[in-house]
């Protein structure tokens, strides 16, 4: 089972795991986590890490996304529904992989919690919801 927040994701035809944050503005990948080599862009950004350092780090080329593993709540089945392809920071020091707003935004995604400490993503096309 994941840790509250995380949720499995294809990345670059990968299956790995990343947490959903909200407070950051790019999503940002860990390269030394894939087999594949992450295609990179020539887009750099400067940034500022966990360790207060300024970092110099590439986006990716668009590469694909898929969520997966999800289950619709009313009918309990699985689905694997929605797959784009996206512009990652590429950050070989990130202690985990984020999907930011830059992401979540395109999925119009609404993130609940339950009493029981179950984590709730609402993504579009279907405004299904989706127990992580």
């Amino acid at each position: 089972t994941n840790k509250l927040g995380d949720i499995n994701i294809i990345i670059n035809h990968e299956l790995t795991t990343a947490l959903i944050v909200t407070d950051t503005t790019i999503s940002l990948i860990n390269p030394t986590w894939f087999r594949k080599p992450i295609p990179q862009s020539n887009e750099r950004i400067n940034m500022v890490g966990m360790s207060n350092k300024r970092i110099l780090c590439f986006k990716s080329k668009p590469i694909p996304y898929h969520f997966m593993g999800f289950r619709f709540l009313t009918a309990g089945s699985k689905c694997d529904v929605l797959s784009r392809s996206h512009m990652f920071l590429i950050c070989p020091g990130a202690p985990v992989n984020l999907l930011s707003c830059d992401l979540l935004n395109i999925h119009n995604a609404h993130i609940s919690f339950s009493s029981k400490g179950e984590t709730f993503l609402e993504l579009e096309p279907g405004d299904q919801k989706y127990h992580i």
